[in-house]
């Protein structure tokens, strides 16, 4: 009996640490697009410099967890990011996905039709530590660089 109960005791402990660990549902396409637009609003109303400042900081309006803004210029440039600042200044033009998606090239191609638009990737989700389908809003700045920002999993592979 000692054994029963000691065992109803670890899995009823297993259970809470597996509750405190949940992950938080990726954010809706609809609020990753509202975020980026709100972005855009911001570095034309401050200009492009104090937004790059701003959406660099982890600390700042543009970064709510897995939901931040990152900056490119079209010739595949980081500008800004604030999860990845190591990125800023290294040129990701070439840059590929697991399954040979090359994000900046799809970027320009949309923006060659479009101000703005969803990519599909498949990228390393920090939440979940796993390679997860992930989908891209990114929208150009005139007159030379983009802004974007995603969701991954479910909300991923919606279409929109």
């Amino acid at each position: 009996m000692r054994w029963l109960w000691a065992g109803v005791m670890a899995g009823a402990f297993c259970a809470a640490a597996v509750a405190e660990e949940r992950v938080t549902p990726p954010p809706a396409r609809a609020e990753v697009v509202a975020f980026v637009n709100r972005a855009a609003d911001f570095a034309r109303e401050r200009g492009r410099e104090k937004a790059l400042t701003e959406f660099a900081r982890r600390d700042g309006p543009f970064c709510k967890g897995e939901l931040y803004i990152y900056a490119y210029d079209m010739k595949g440039v980081c500008l800004a990011h604030p999860v990845m600042p190591e990125r800023v200044g290294r040129d990701a033009s070439q840059e590929k996905d697991s399954h040979g998606v090359a994000i900046h090239q799809e970027c320009l191609k949309l923006f060659a039709r479009a101000e703005s638009g969803w990519i599909a990737c498949t990228w390393f989700n920090p939440s979940t530590k796993r390679l997860e389908p992930k989908a891209l809003y990114v929208r150009k700045m005139p007159p030379d660089w983009y802004i974007g920002s995603g969701t991954y999993g479910k909300e991923a592979e919606n279409q929109p």
